[in-house]
Parts: C-alpha cells; sequence; structure tokens
C-alpha cells in the first residue's frame, strides 16, 4: 500500500485520509495533520451546495435537498428527454449559505430559479435563497413548499399533494417560460 496513492483507513476513528507522503520521506505512514485536514475538508465540503447536475444549455437552476433533491433530478431527466435541461443544485444547508454558487448558477440560467423542498415556506430554502438573490438585478424566484398541515400518506401521495414531486417541478419549470 505505500506510496501507492490509494486512500487509507486511519487507527484513529477510521476516517479515511490520503497517504501523507506518497512514498516519500515518511516510508508512506500517516501524518496525524494530515489526516486531520482531510477530515475537515470533507466536513467543510459537505457545507456547500453542490451542483450535481449542469450542462451549458440549461434554462433554469432548480434547488432541493434530501427528498426534493430526487424529486428535482427526476424532473430534470424527464425534461431532457423533452430537450429542456435544467441545473440542479443540491443545497445541504441554509447556513452557512454559498450564494456565490447560487448566484452563478442562476446568472447562467437566466436568472430562474426555483426553489423545492418539504418544509413550510417561511425560514426554509426558498426564504434564504431569495436572501441571498436580492441584490442581483434579473432573477425570478418561484419557491415550490409545502403549504398545508402535514399529514399522513404514502410519500409519493403527500410530494404530490403539497406541490412537490418532480410532476410539480416539471410543471413549475415549464412555468417558467410560459410567462
Amino acid at each position: 500500500m505505500r506510496g501507492e496513492g490509494r486512500c487509507l483507513l486511519s487507527q484513529w476513528g477510521g476516517r479515511v485520509q490520503r497517504p501523507a507522503c506518497q512514498g516519500k520521506g515518511r516510508a508512506g505512514r500517516p501524518d496525524p495533520w494530515l489526516q486531520e485536514w482531510s477530515w475537515l475538508s470533507l466536513a467543510l465540503w459537505h457545507l456547500c451546495p453542490q451542483v450535481v447536475r449542469k450542462s451549458d444549455a440549461d434554462r433554469v437552476t432548480v434547488i432541493g435537498a434530501g427528498v426534493t433533491l430526487h424529486e428535482a433530478l427526476a424532473a430534470a431527466d424527464e425534461l431532457a428527454k423533452q430537450g429542456t435541461h435544467i441545473r440542479v443544485i443540491d443545497l445541504f444547508t441554509i447556513k452557512p449559505l454559498d450564494a456565490a454558487t447560487i448566484v452563478a448558477s442562476a446568472r447562467a440560467t437566466g436568472g430562474r430559479i426555483i426553489t423545492v423542498e418539504d418544509h413550510y415556506r417561511e425560514g426554509g430554502i426558498g426564504e434564504a435563497v431569495a436572501a441571498a438573490v436580492s441584490g442581483e438585478p434579473g432573477m425570478v424566484l418561484q419557491s415550490l413548499a409545502v403549504s398545508g398541515v402535514p399529514r399522513s400518506g404514502k410519500p409519493a401521495e403527500l410530494l404530490d399533494l403539497f406541490g412537490i414531486s418532480a410532476k410539480s417541478i416539471l410543471a413549475a419549470v415549464k412555468s417558467t417560460f410560459a410567462n
């Protein structure tokens, strides 16, 4: 394993790390500083929104998290079959919010943004994104969110009921070009 560039599983807490020296100097022994840095960089990577679907032909930026991310990806697949491409962002957290990634993606898609969340509109992804793009000219934001009292039911039925399913995202994307 020494110097082969494979990840090693550290004996300190089972964290994945790169070999410290790639076969040089310390004979490939794990460097504790590198181990901590690898763990920290992995943790920080998860705090940033990830653009999970992107092309030069994207016309709308769709931002979701958790179950709504999967719905957004399903909508992206269906829209691609119809010749419309969307950019999909996994917004892992709203605080801290990487406004630069959101604004850059929105600009690349003509300022059209749709947020989708399995949460009330207030205090969620839609409001955070609205605040991030509020000073930017030409941004149009549509927010799909839970609008009623939550209830029990099958997941697919509830996603449809609250307007946050792939079908609802498809309709929202199409409505951005109807106006």
